[in-house]
This record gives structure tokens, C-alpha cells and sequence, in this order.
């Protein structure tokens, strides 16, 4: 019989080395009898590994001995087939196989005697077995443990049947595989399906080492979710069994979300010690003084609070795919590219510990990856710098205000055109700060670049107000004046006198009658008429040309081509449009310049752009090219001229400065027809362009045409005979006879009786319409609609409502809006009375109102055949119960009603009013930050996030962390 210890010494040699085991099979077994004589060095060699000495071998019994042939690892398990077969025959059974059989050799002693005092006599009773735990016994160091598991793990396939066996290593395989689920269990059963697909290196700031990581990568386990249902073997054989029990202790942390999980790393992390350094950092503390503070260098500061924000790095990949903005901003690949955006307030909003979200504030700040905007409240991916963003958008906004924009009617459209150069996260509050850090002034509703001269604003309200013209002297006309600019614009600082404010608005005004003058923009003259007048005038025989003269000659044509009904208003006009070429300085007539040749408006513009090589600005042609200084005259040599054209808001170009052959000519017109066939006969100026730039881009690219509307303005001078043009629409011609989005609207989505806002939002997007265009259209079209839910639109004409039933409405609206002992009984809860500063006022009687923010509908309301909701509830006091108004937060959002109903007489007229007059109603002077967003959410008041519009209220003060009302509201 094959001696015992010979045979378990191979196989536990076998075992561990995969690469002897292939080369022993390929030797005799005479060769393990031979002497030490170098003629087989290897043999002996492999035996001396193996623990074999000659000694033993020679216990063999000779005959088994020499009958071996290649002798291995099926051999061996054959040997220990005979062996059960042997026990078998003495009427074992070889479930009750003792554990000192087979586990007979010293080195074992120690495990015996561990099973001894567990009560463990039979190899069946190690099924389920903790190996590990041995780790813990002491004189069971990692070596015997190997050789422990080893010896299991042969008993184990020593008992598979033939098939197996002969199955060789695969099955060998698979049966230890399968033993090890069963012995040590699986680990990470419960891996959270939001981890699932988490980088693996987030146990990094779980604890594991990254070398330790590293290993289980090299074994491809890459992401989180890879984890789950590893047996416990797996994890102790990639860690070499060192990091067991800390894979063990990270086992339920990781069936946690993300957000839990990071805010338990989130809370050790402001438990470390140079916690209280990045702390103050956050609060605005410069290097300098937190170095003379801890008495340490600048850049020891820096390397502390960098070393301390990299132990949070791992999380902030993954909270920064959480709330970065890449959906609101991504621009058509076609047009422009994508911007990743970070909205502070998501960062701050993750958790309700303040701190937490300063934390990840400061954690991106100090991240090179992205550029903060503070005017924006935002972190973009740094494609340039943050100088480098701060230009371009000066740029861009410069481009389009030009001399000044009515805020309310403009914003939305600077907003698309934002959005169309990639600054889509740019909404109307970033906007406006940044302009006003960047120099610009809101006078009111108007916003222009530094200090506008009240004269200027003045002509503006003219235009308005007094389409006819104003008496410049009379005292009447200029303190109506006064009174509407003080409305429009505010204080603007006009003077008293009215001798020195009518000669202040003379420079901005034109001469329209003896002592009265209009706005430019109330000036109406045909081209081809004042062509007629210049011809006269420079063929006139003398110098002096009267006006009285030129009126009476063509009194008639003037009449028709014009507005203009007297000749010291044809004094006016000539002068806007010939001011560089004439003497206007008498009232009576105009002098010629002897040797000054009269050279066409466009002429002189289409010069001037030629020798700058580039788009000129309508302000860079007002200086330099002398007599220019109206808009209109402008206006007008562009549209004239068959070379100049606009480039873009406030730019213009020449043709002749660019490369357009006719094959460009036509791959142009070619492009609008075939979008055009597709859309009902229209075409937008992004589909244009996202068109162009699959099939023409060269042509974009030796013209500079680097965005829509300057290809738009190109197209329009170059097809304007065959196509229709009103940005951003191109149509067939005489498709549509006034052209507007309120009739593209309608042309193209058919039947518009009812209006579905999701089939509205999906044609907006085919055709490209930026959003915010998208946002402003549909705000004029549903004027015209009742909005009966969250999606669809009736047109009013269709909506049908008694008398009787507006009775009961307006009844049960009323009703809802006396709820002084519920309100009052709310505040309390939330605790609000509770105040640090300021004290208490005397509370007032609670103000009467509805928010319908998260309104419950009360059943009172009578059946008019549609479904109840807040926002059908809106339109129908909106629009049928004049005894109500409803008031607005600034922000508009359609998917949400946040409207405020209160009476017509209420004494709240805004959104600020209704929260600063509720606070007040109830006692409180001055709430914390913390305070008012609860306070706003408890009442309805918002849905999540302080309106931008309550930090710079009229009757609010924000400061240090603090909302106060201001004395003048008390």
C-alpha cells in the first residue's frame, strides 16, 4: 500500500504549486530512489520543497514502488480511492471519517486540539466551517491555516465520484468553488443597487488601502455592484487574508445609499483635527490670516486644508455626477457645445447640515476642474478661465444691449442667445448681477451701460408718450414728463428748471414744429423721398437751400412718404440724416459745404467696415463715421444697401469682405427647401444652421460664421427674394402673411382649439427653438388659452362657465382665505417665535390669503365639467372674478402654480409684500436663513429653495445669515 504521509506531503505540494505539479508529473518515480548525484537534480529538488526525504520513500513498499510509472495528481487520488474503498470494507462509514485520520500529521496537533475542545470529531462536522476563526487561535499562523483549508479541500474532492475525477481540473474546480459558497457564505449580499455601478475605489474613503483596492481591480471586480455575493474566500485569497475583518466591517455600510453613506464620511470628516482650519477657510478667511493665526506659512495652511479636502475626493466624483446640470445646458452638438454646470444650491441642498454643504462648496472651489461664478452661483467645467467666461459673456451681452434694453421685454431673448453660446446656467438673476458688477444700471424696467443722461431716458418716454411730439418750453408738457420718467425709470436727476430740461432734450430729440420736437422712433420716411430732397439740394444753384422752399416743391410726395406736416419738421429730419453733409445751424435754411462731396449713407459704412476687415458696432460707426449718430439712419443704409447686412444684435458686415460662391448660394437655398418640405414650409435659424454644418462647413469656416443668427442675416440679404425672413423664422414665400410665433405656432401644429404644452415643448425642440425663446412664446400664446391642468389648453372662445357657478366659487375661495387660528396655530409649531435678535412686535390680525402651492382642492367647488386643479382654479379667478388678483413669485415656472390669491384691495400687492406682511402679522422682526426657508415651506410660500427675489426685497435686509424688515414696513 502507497505509504500515507508520501502520498498527503505530494499532495499537499500539488496543491500549492501549479507549475511543479505539470513538471513532477513528467518523472519517474524510480528517479525520487536515486542518489544525491546531480543526475537528477531537479527530482531531488522538487522532493526537498515537497517536505519528501529519501528516508521515507525507502518505507515505500518496493513493489507498489516499481510498478509506478508518471506518477501525479490523478495517481494520488486514486491512492485515496483505494483508501476509501478500504474503509468502506472494515464497515465505516465515511461520513464519520475522524478528523485524526486525516488530519494525522503534528503540524496538526495544535488544529486537533482545537477541534477537541469545539467537540469537532468527524470530517462531517466541518461542513459549514468558519476556517477563518482559526486565524484567531493562537499557534495557527497563516501557514498551517493554508495547509488546514488545503487538506479540507483534497477530502472534499477525494469524495467525488468517477465523473469528476475524470473531469480533471475544470471540475476540480468547480466543486472547490461551490465548497467555498457553502463554507464561509457570501459576502455583500445587499450591495445598494445605487452603488451597483460606483467606481470600485470608493472603499478608499471606507478605509481600504488603495493597494489593497488595486488587487481586487486586477481580479475584475472594477465596480461596487462586482462585490456582491464574493465568497469569503475570494476576499481572503485577493487580500492574502489581511484585510478580512475589514471588508466584513464595510459589509452593511455599503447596502446604504450614497447620500447616507457620504454623510457619515461627511461627519468624520469635520472631526478631524485641521477640521477647524477648513472651516474658517470656508468662512471667507484668507491664507495670510489663517497663517498668522496658527503661526504657520501660507503654504503649510494651503497643504493642510488640500490634504484634509483629498479625503473626501473618492465621494465627490459621485456627488458631482449627482448634481451636475447636464441636461438644462447641453447645447445641439450641431450648434454649439455642451457645458457641464454645478448649481451651488444643489451642493448646499444635499444635506440639511449647513456645514455639509459648505464643505462641498469648498471642495470645488479648490477643484481645477471647475471655474466658480459667483454672480451665477454656479461651477462650470474650465474650459477657459474664469476671466477668459467673464469676457466672452461681456461680449455677448455687449453685442446684444447695445445702448440700453428694456429688461422685461428683452431678458428672455439675451437669455437664448446666452444659451446659444454655451451659457445656458445663465438665467435672468446671474444676468443682471453680473452686468451690474460689470458697470451696467437698472433704471427701473431699462438697463444701460454706466450713468444715462436724463435727456436720453426722457427720449425714450417721448417715444411713448408723446407720439405727436412735446412742447420742449412749455411747463405743462415737461412736468408730465417728469411725472412719467419718475415712473419708468425712477430719480434720474432731472432739474428743476425747465429752461435747462428743455434744452437737455433738444440734443435728443428732433425738430418736429416751432419750439416742439419728437422721438427719432416716431419719425416715419421713405428712402426714395429723401433721395428726391438730396438730389434737389445738391443741384440747387446757390448755397443757402430754404426749407419752406423744399416743402413747398414737394409738399405733396412729403405728405405721402412721410409723417411729416411742416417744414420745420423737414428741418428735423434733414438734419438727422445729413448732418455730416449740410450746415443746419440756421433755423431757416441749410448751407452747402463748397468743396464736400455727398457720398451715400451705406456707401460711407460699407467703407468703413471694408478697411476694419470685421464687423463693425452700430455705437464704432456712430464715432467714426461722421454724421451718424441716429439708429435709424443706420437702420436704413443697411436694409438699402445689397452688400451690408446685420451680423448679429448689434454688429454689422459686408458681403463683399466674404468668400460665397454660387455653389454656396445654392447648397444655402437647397438647405432651407429641404427643411422646409419637412416642417409645413418652415425652417428655423438653428435647424439652418445644424443643417449647414453637416453639409457646407467649409463655407462656415472661411466666412467666420460662427453661429445662427449671423448665417441667418447672411441668408436673408442672399434669398430674400425667394423666402420670407423674421428671425428666428424662414418660411416659403407668402406662407404666412404676418409673420410671428403667433402664427408659426398655430400654422404648424394644426387644430388649436385644444393646445397640449408637451406637444408645444416636442415641436420646440424639433425645430431647435432655444428654451428660453421656447418659454416666452408660449407665455404670449396662452393669453389666449384657460389652462384646465398641467398639460392641456383650451382656447378661452371654448371655455364655459356660469354666472352662477363664479358666485360659488369666488364664495368657497373667500372662505378658504379667513384661516387666522390655523395659520397661527402652524407658526407656533414650527417655531418661529422663537428669535434671538430684535424681539417681538405686537401681533397683528393674520393676512387673508391662498397660496396655491401645494393646495389640497376643497371639494365646495361646484362641477363645471372639468376636473379641479390649481392651475384651472387660477385661470378662473384670474379671468372671470375681478374682485380677486392673484400675485406672482418674479420666477416663473409652468410646471409648477404658485400663485397667491388675495382681494383686488389687498394691501399686498407683491410676493415680498405677502412674506414680509405675514412675518409681521405674526410679531417677528428678523428671522435666521434656516428660519425663513422653514417658515416659507410651512405657509406655503415655496416649494424647496428662498426666492433669489426675498435677498434683495424692498423691505428686506439680508445680512449676516439674517432677514430683517425694514423700519420704514414697521
Amino acid at each position: 500500500m502507497f505509504h500515507k504521509k508520501i502520498y498527503d506531503k505530494l499532495r499537499s505540494f500539488f496543491e500549492k504549486s501549479d507549475k511543479i505539479k505539470s513538471e513532477l508529473q513528467n518523472h519517474r518515480v524510480e528517479e525520487i530512489d536515486k542518489k544525491e548525484s546531480g543526475e537528477n537534480s531537479f527530482s531531488q529538488n522538487t522532493l526537498t520543497k515537497s517536505g519528501i526525504n529519501r528516508d521515507e520513500i525507502g518505507e515505500c513498499e518496493q513493489e507498489h514502488h516499481e510498478n509506478r510509472r508518471e506518477y501525479g495528481k490523478e495517481e494520488i487520488r486514486a491512492d485515496f480511492k483505494d483508501k476509501k474503498q478500504e474503509i468502506k470494507l472494515t464497515g465505516c462509514d465515511e461520513e464519520d471519517y475522524k478528523i485524526e485520520e486525516v488530519y494525522f500529521e503534528n503540524k496538526f496537533n495544535r488544529f486537533l486540539e482545537y477541534c477537541q475542545q469545539e467537540s469537532i470529531t468527524y470530517m462531517s462536522q466541518l461542513r459549514g466551517f468558519d476556517f477563518f476563526k482559526l486565524l484567531n487561535v493562537k499557534g495557527i499562523g497563516k501557514g498551517k491555516f493554508e495547509d488546514i483549508r488545503a487538506v479540507y479541500e483534497t477530502y472534499l474532492i477525494s469524495k467525488t465520484d468517477d465523473e469528476t475525477l475524470g473531469n480533471g481540473q475544470k471540475k476540480y474546480e468547480t466543486a472547490k468553488s461551490e465548497h467555498h459558497e457553502n463554507l464561509n457564505g457570501l459576502m455583500f449580499k445587499n450591495v445598494n443597487d445605487e452603488l451597483a455601478e460606483m467606481d470600485i475605489s470608493l472603499l478608499s474613503g471606507l478605509g481600504i488601502r488603495r493597494k489593497m483596492i488595486n488587487r481586487f481591480m486586477e481580479n475584475g471586480y472594477v465596480q461596487i455592484g462586482d462585490l456582491k455575493n464574493i465568497s469569503e474566500f475570494e476576499v481572503s485569497r485577493i487580500t492574502e487574508n489581511r484585510k478580512l475583518k475589514e471588508f466584513r466591517n464595510i459589509e452593511r455600510t455599503l447596502s446604504k445609499n450614497f447620500v447616507t453613506i457620504f454623510a457619515d464620511a461627511l461627519e468624520n470628516f469635520t472631526n478631524e483635527r485641521d477640521f477647524a482650519i477648513f472651516q474658517k477657510r470656508m468662512d471667507g478667511k484668507t491664507l495670510q490670516e489663517l497663517g498668522k493665526e496658527y503661526q504657520l506659512t501660507r503654504e503649510r495652511i494651503r497643504q493642510k486644508i488640500k490634504n484634509l479636502a483629498s479625503k473626501i475626493d473618492v465621494f465627490m466624483i459621485h456627488v458631482l455626477k449627482l448634481v451636475v446640470d447636464d441636461e438644462s445646458y447641453v447645447i445641439d452638438p450641431l450648434l454649439n457645445v455642451s457645458t457641464d454646470c454645478i448649481q451651488e444650491k444643489k451642493l448646499t441642498n444635499l444635506y440639511e447640515n449647513e456645514n455639509y454643504g459648505k464643505i462641498l462648496v469648498q471642495w470645488c472651489k479648490m477643484n481645477n476642474d471647475f471655474v466658480y461664478l459667483d454672480f451665477a452661483k454656479v461651477f462650470v467645467r474650465s474650459r477657459m478661465s474664469r476671466d477668459g467666461i467673464e469676457e466672452e459673456l461681456l461680449n455677448i451681452a455687449e453685442s446684444f444691449i447695445g445702448e440700453g434694453m428694456e429688461w422685461s421685454k428683452k431678458i428672455d431673448e439675451l437669455k437664448s442667445v446666452m444659451e446659444e453660446n454655451g451659457y445656458g446656467y445663465m438665467d435672468e438673476s446671474s444676468i443682471e448681477t453680473f452686468l451690474i458688477q460689470r458697470g451696467y444700471k437698472k433704471y427701473k424696467d431699462f438697463l444701460a451701460k454706466g450713468k444715462q443722461s436724463y435727456g436720453y431716458l426722457c427720449s425714450k418716454v417721448i417715444a411713448e408718450k408723446f407720439p405727436e411730439g412735446i412742447r420742449i418750453y412749455n411747463k405743462n408738457d415737461l412736468d408730465k414728463l417728469r411725472e412719467y420718467a419718475n415712473t419708468e425709470y425712477g430719480d434720474i436727476g432731472i432739474p428743476d428748471s425747465t429752461r435747462s430740461f428743455g434744452a437737455r432734450l433738444s440734443e435728443f430729440l428732433v425738430l418736429s414744429g416751432r419750439g416742439k420736437a419728437t422721438a427719432q422712433s416716431n419719425i416715419r420716411v421713405e428712402e426714395s423721398l429723401l433721395d428726391s430732397i438730396r438730389g434737389f439740394i445738391e443741384n440747387y444753384d446757390g448755397k443757402n437751400v430754404y426749407y419752406s422752399e423744399i416743402f413747398t416743391k414737394y409738399e405733396r410726395e412729403i405728405r405721402e412718404k412721410s409723417n411729416i406736416d411742416n417744414y420745420n419738421f423737414l428741418h428735423g429730419v434733414l438734419k438727422l440724416y445729413f448732418e455730416g453733409h449740410y450746415d443746419f445751424t440756421n433755423r431757416d435754411y441749410l448751407s452747402k459745404r463748397g468743396d464736400c462731396e455727398v457720398h451715400d449713407n451705406s456707401e460711407r459704412i460699407k467703407e468703413y467696415i471694408i478697411s476694419a476687415g470685421r464687423p463693425a458696432s452700430r455705437r464704432e460707426l456712430k464715432r467714426n463715421v461722421v454724421g451718424f449718430a441716429s439708429d435709424i439712419v443706420i437702420f436704413g443704409a443697411i436694409e438699402r444697401d445689397a452688400e451690408l447686412i446685420q451680423w448679429d444684435y448689434n454688429r454689422y458686415y459686408s458681403l463683399s469682405l466674404m468668400d460665397i460662391s454660387k455653389e454656396d448660394k445654392d447648397l444655402l437655398e437647397e438647405s432651407v427647401r429641404s427643411i422646409a418640405k419637412e416642417n409645413k414650409g418652415y425652417c428655423s435659424d438653428n435647424l439652418l444652421f445644424g443643417e449647414v454644418k453637416k453639409t457646407g462647413e467649409d463655407f462656415l469656416k472661411k466666412n467666420r460664421i460662427k453661429a445662427a443668427i449671423n448665417l441667418y442675416f447672411v441668408c436673408k440679404k442672399l434669398l430674400g427674394n425667394k423666402f420670407d425672413f423674421r428671425r428666428p423664422h424662414i418660411l416659403e414665400k407668402g406662407l404666412i402673411e404676418n409673420i410671428s410665433f403667433k402664427t408659426v405656432v398655430p400654422h404648424l401644429i394644426g387644430d388649436t382649439a385644444i393646445l397640449s404644452l408637451g406637444d408645444y415643448q416636442n415641436l420646440a425642440k424639433k425645430l431647435r427653438w432655444s428654451s428660453a425663446t421656447t418659454s416666452a412664446v408660449f407665455a404670449e400664446i396662452e393669453q389666449n388659452y384657460m389652462r384646465l391642468n398641467e398639460d392641456m389648453y383650451m382656447k378661452n372662445d371654448n371655455f364655459k362657465i356660469g354666472k352662477e357657478e363664479l358666485v360659488q366659487i369666488e364664495t368657497v375661495v373667500r372662505s378658504l382665505m379667513t384661516r387666522g387660528e390655523k395659520r397661527e396655530k402652524v407658526v407656533s409649531e414650527c417655531g418661529v417665535e422663537k428669535r434671538s435678535e430684535g424681539g417681538c412686535m405686537q401681533k397683528e390680525k393674520p393676512l387673508e390669503y391662498i397660496s396655491m402651492i401645494n393646495l389640497k382642492i376643497p371639494e365646495e367647488l361646484p362641477q363645471i365639467g372639468h376636473r379641479w386643479n390649481a392651475f384651472l382654479l387660477r385661470k378662473v379667478v384670474e379671468r372671470y372674478i375681478p374682485s380677486l388678483k392673484i400675485i406672482d413669485m418674479n420666477i416663473v415656472d409652468r410646471r409648477f402654480e404658485r400663485g397667491i390669491i388675495v382681494d383686488e384691495n389687498s394691501i399686498l400687492k407683491t410676493y415680498d409684500d405677502v412674506v414680509i406682511r405675514t412675518l409681521m402679522s405674526l410679531g417677528y422682526r428678523a428671522v435666521t436663513e434656516a428660519e425663513m426657508l422653514k417658515f416659507l415651506i410651512e405657509h406655503n410660500l415655496i416649494c424647496r429653495a428662498i426666492p433669489k427675489e426675498l435677498y434683495t426685497a424692498d423691505g428686506l435686509i439680508f445680512k449676516d445669515g439674517l432677514f430683517r424688515i425694514k423700519e420704514a414696513y414697521m
